[in-house]
């Protein structure tokens, strides 16, 4: 029986110490391809924002790449990292002003592919992650919102809840979206809480990534 228990024993302390060593690879290759983003790519226009919740308010620079990958189809990444040299205060908040302590380690990414016509443009898929490199950070209420129309369209729009780490999401849109017309949401946006567990404060922390347009609140 003891012979059986330490081969039990062995098989649950691999299966653990894989999974850890598997993590790691993935957020070490993750974080290789935000580097990559970040400096092979160009600054958006679109800043993200880190709100404390007493109002507090950093803009942080989010960076982007784009690939073509055939005649009519191409792939956007975006990335980004809240550290000292792509955050700056915006708003102070109040007396008791919380300060973002940058050695939290986030930084995350989105991609999306679409399709484009001209000045219209079709989302088919999008992906995304945050990764978080400090155990002193927590994150909670992921979410992600998309939409791909112009005009009086609204159908084309996703709403949803992240409950694992990484997402990978295929649109099933059919109707391309004119970035010239009057309104457009062509993009998406992540939103997130962050809590630093040291200080007991939180943030909110939202990003959008954006073809043509501007997103909309659900």
């Amino acid at each position: 029986m003891s012979k059986i228990r330490k081969v039990i024993s062995f098989f649950v302390v691999f299966t653990l110490a894989f999974g850890v060593i598997s993590q790691t690879a993935y957020a070490s290759d993750q974080s290789a391809k935000i580097d990559s983003i970040i400096r092979n790519g160009k600054l958006s226009v679109h800043k993200a924002e880190l709100i404390g919740a007493d109002g507090t308010e950093y803009e942080v620079n989010v960076y982007e790449k784009k690939q073509q990958v055939s005649a009519n189809e191409y792939v956007k990444e975006y990335a980004y990292k809240l550290d000292e040299n792509n955050m700056t205060l915006a708003t102070s908040g109040s007396q008791s002003q919380q300060i973002w302590d940058s050695s939290g380690g986030v930084e995350g990414f989105l991609t999306l592919y679409y399709e484009k016509d001209g000045d219209n443009y079709l989302i088919t898929r999008i992906t995304g992650d945050w990764l978080i490199h400090d155990s002193g950070t927590a994150i909670k209420d992921k979410k992600l919102i998309a939409a791909c129309n112009h005009g009086f369209y609204g159908d084309q729009y996703i709403s949803q809840d992240i409950t694992t780490g990484s997402f990978d999401i295929t649109t099933g849109w059919e109707r391309y979206a004119e970035s010239t017309a009057g309104f457009v949401a062509i993009g998406a946006r992540t939103t997130c809480k962050l809590y630093r567990i040291s200080s007991g404060s939180s943030w909110k922390f939202e990003v959008d990534n954006v073809i043509a347009g501007g997103m909309i609140d659900p």
